[in-house]
């Protein structure tokens, strides 16, 4: 029976390049890899390919239809559709805020509001490793005790880490600051260190129409505005969003 990972690989086959793409050069004195061998051309008692057809975006279903999915499959297969719109977070106001994102995006990538001055969300969260690490342990100040999560479609989920203990993007934004094994940093200085940067000062104004508070601000200050540095992170996390795949084309 077709299942819905044979109709993923498929679907992959179909989508590749005739010809391999060039790749970018390799650095000085290494070797570049050499393309896979293509694999030979499958007998002609082989199954052969479906005949894809496709119907109001999606796939025909049955054999009396002209498709090649059997209904059961394509059934299952419909209720897993792409994506789509973002959904509306009415926990943060600035959720869709260019001036929060730009602000969310300096701090995104900002080691100073580590410990140590050399970790931050982009630590664990590396563009050029998906957004992810490539680790099988998150490494911040210490070592943690999971994977990291990608952050691609993170406005997608209801739940956000891996034991969803956060209920929303920007409280899950917040949590690693004070983590002892990921950033460590206290709230406080982490609203002092945007409070002292001119740079960060400005963008901060820019996205909330105020000042951060002073390092020596109440702690109700403090707080609001941690949780607005968090409502910044997601903001940006929302503009990470993954192109179309072949399976969206596809369904």
């Amino acid at each position: 029976m077709i299942d819905v990972a044979s109709v993923m690989v498929w679907l992959a086959l179909k989508a590749a390049p005739s010809q391999a793409a060039p790749s970018q050069a390799a650095p000085s004195g290494v070797t570049p890899a050499r393309a896979p061998t293509p694999p030979p051309v499958p007998p002609a008692t082989a199954t052969p390919t479906p005949n894809f057809t496709v119907t109001d975006a999606r796939a025909t279903v049955g054999p009396a239809a002209g498709g090649w999915l059997p209904e059961d499959v394509a059934r299952r297969v419909r209720r897993n559709p792409p994506l789509g719109a973002l959904p509306a977070d009415p926990t943060n106001r600035w959720a869709d805020s260019a001036d929060a994102a730009a602000l969310g995006h300096r701090l995104f990538f900002d080691e100073r509001l580590s410990a140590s001055g050399t970790v931050s969300c982009a630590t664990c969260h590396d563009p050029a490793q998906g957004f992810s690490d490539g680790r099988a342990l998150a490494k911040g100040e210490g070592t943690g005790t999971r994977h990291s999560m990608t952050v691609l479609n993170a406005a997608h989920q209801r739940w956000f880490t891996w034991d969803g203990r956060a209920d929303t993007l920007w409280s899950q934004a917040v949590q690693p600051f004070e983590t002892p094994h990921e950033m460590n940093m206290p709230r406080a200085r982490v609203v002092q260190r945007i409070s002292e940067d001119s740079v960060l000062r400005a963008a901060y104004r820019r996205a909330f129409g105020a000042e951060p508070p002073a390092a020596d601000a109440p702690a109700a200050a403090v707080d609001a505005a941690f949780a607005k540095v968090g409502k910044a992170i997601a903001a940006y996390e929302r503009t990470l969003v993954s192109g179309p795949s072949a399976y969206d084309r596809w369904w």
